[in-house]
């Protein structure tokens, strides 16, 4: 699946946990300070992930992959972060 797919099964997700507009959420925006996501919150969108791609969604190893792929910079995960660790796995 190519990353503008995943991109747009993510923001679906997103949406149906958090009220948010489509236009709010880019690669950049973060979870936590961008959209005031909490734990449950984060729990809610990988299940909604499933339901929507079919795949689980381990949320340490996302964070785990997005500290590899940024380095220590990696301080809170992003919309991107997630997007490219469902499209390569």
């Amino acid at each position: 699946m190519q990353n503008q797919e995943v991109f747009t099964q993510v923001v679906s997700a997103v949406r149906a946990v958090i009220n948010v507009k489509e236009e709010d959420i880019r690669p950049e925006t973060t979870f936590r300070g961008d959209l005031g996501a909490e734990s449950i919150d984060m729990l809610d969108i990988s299940s909604e992930i499933e339901k929507l791609m079919g795949k689980e969604v381990d949320m340490q190893a996302v964070v785990t992959h997005a500290k590899t792929a940024k380095g220590k910079a990696a301080t809170e995960l992003a919309i991107g972060d997630l997007v490219d660790f469902l499209s390569l796995n």
